[in-house]
């Protein structure tokens, strides 16, 4: 299947609102029933609240419910398809300006992986922004800043966390192990008695959390 990458704000439904704010793009799309969007990815990483309707999102590695007073996080160049539900879908997305994004990913956490979240208080920041950007006055693109650069330390935060839970301390030694002694090509039996774990969990656990072998990571 090809791979479609889009360059700058153009997502495949009815674009109801459509303006820039500050260094983002935000718009304000809804999508039809049942449309099935193929992998694809956008320039710019984003956020998206879905304001109405449910739809699946598909990663190479996870699938996100998405469903109302949901927020996701989408990184830049990530390959994703979209499979909408049995009735209309309306999001609000933000777009990252590029130059703004790489300023404030110089001083935060790792923002490579798609997230979503719901009950939280980035839902709520997000409808303010919303909010700021349909007022438009003199001071939105202020507030708007402002509100982004909590948005992105919320899902910097997040991802840190995240990283914690699915990369544990013995995971974390054994890939130190291989950069310490790559020359070496020392066996996953002793990487694994070494960390204190089976073989066979170590290779499961790796592969999982790496997306390759330890020998092809080496």
């Amino acid at each position: 299947m090809r791979l479609q990458v889009s360059s700058g704000v153009k997502h495949s439904g009815e674009l109801t609102i459509s303006s820039p704010v500050a260094n983002f793009f935000i718009t304000e799309t809804v999508y039809a029933p049942r449309v099935r969007l193929p992998r694809h990815s956008h320039r710019r990483a984003c956020f998206c609240l879905v304001l109405q309707g449910a739809y699946t999102e598909r990663y190479r590695h996870k699938t996100i419910e998405c469903l109302p007073s949901h927020l996701i996080f989408r990184p830049a160049a990530e390959p994703h398809s979209d499979h909408i539900g049995d009735g209309d879908v309306r999001c609000f997305i933000i777009e990252f300006e590029t130059e703004w994004l790489a300023r404030v990913r110089g001083r935060s956490a790792r923002m490579d992986e798609p997230v979503s979240f719901r009950r939280h208080q980035l839902v709520w920041l997000a409808t303010r922004l919303r909010g700021e950007a349909r007022r438009a006055d003199e001071f939105s693109s202020l507030a708007v800043e402002g509100l982004m650069l909590e948005m992105v330390a919320g899902v910097a935060r997040e991802s840190a966390r995240i990283s914690d839970d699915e990369h544990p301390r013995w995971l974390r030694r054994a890939r130190e192990i291989l950069h310490d002694n790559f020359a070496e090509r020392m066996s996953l039996s002793v990487i694994a008695e070494t960390v204190g774990v089976h073989p066979v969990y170590l290779a499961t656990a790796f592969r999982r959390r790496f997306g390759c072998s330890v020998g092809e990571y080496v």
